[in-house]
């Protein structure tokens, strides 16, 4: 049983929201032209709540925006969003989505999601655990308790490679003793990313921790 919540910080380039409010992001060219998009991570909303936004929850349809659901039970995803920049290089910004309570390496390990921009519209709701790398792909947390995504941030081109890179914050890891705390920069690339990335697996060359 997950005894933890998620902590919940702002940053340059991040929006969080306590769950269970729904999260939104102005995404820039996320859909292929320059009218900002709305990011509607949805949780568990309320029936208030919905009643209160009936053209946001029901009227997303792919086309004027879209819903991402959570891949599992107090998953937590929307606890932080953030615009990426153009991790791949199409041209297109890109999403980042965090999943803190997720349990991918033990009890609230975390995960985050990337979700590509594309210009021929979304699914919706869209679920993530349906991103296999072609759309999209999935970071996981490294230990029990990281709650890796519980904070996201763009970058920039960090690396000087002219593509973005991203953050991803981990406040409970423990590298130098109890809630040290860790963070890892992700770089892009216009080769593709494995589907889940182990954050782990990070080596200098694809980002460092």
């Amino acid at each position: 049983m997950k005894t933890q919540q998620a902590e919940h910080s702002t940053g340059p380039g991040a929006v969080q929201t306590p769950a269970p409010l729904p999260a939104q992001l102005v995404a820039g060219s996320f859909l292929g032209h320059v009218l900002s998009a709305a990011l509607l991570c949805t949780l568990a909303v309320s029936a208030a709540q919905a009643q209160s936004s009936p053209r946001l929850l029901s009227g997303l349809n792919g086309s004027n925006g879209f819903k991402i659901d959570g891949a599992l039970a107090d998953d937590q995803l929307g606890d932080a969003v953030s615009n990426a920049g153009d991790v791949n290089g199409d041209g297109l910004d890109d999403l980042l989505v965090g999943a803190p309570g997720a349990d991918p390496n033990g009890s609230l390990s975390g995960s985050s999601y990337v979700l590509f921009g594309q210009s021929g519209g979304f699914a919706s709701p869209l679920s993530v655990s349906t991103l296999t790398g072609n759309s999209g792909f999935q970071l996981n947390g490294e230990a029990m308790f990281d709650f890796s995504g519980s904070s996201l941030a763009g970058a920039g081109d960090v690396n000087g490679d002219g593509l973005d890179d991203f953050l991803i914050g981990a406040f409970s890891a423990q590298p130098n003793g109890a809630n040290s705390g860790r963070a890892y920069l992700v770089f892009g690339t216009t080769t593709g990313f494995p589907s889940p990335l182990a954050l782990s697996a990070l080596n200098g060359s694809n980002g460092v921790q």
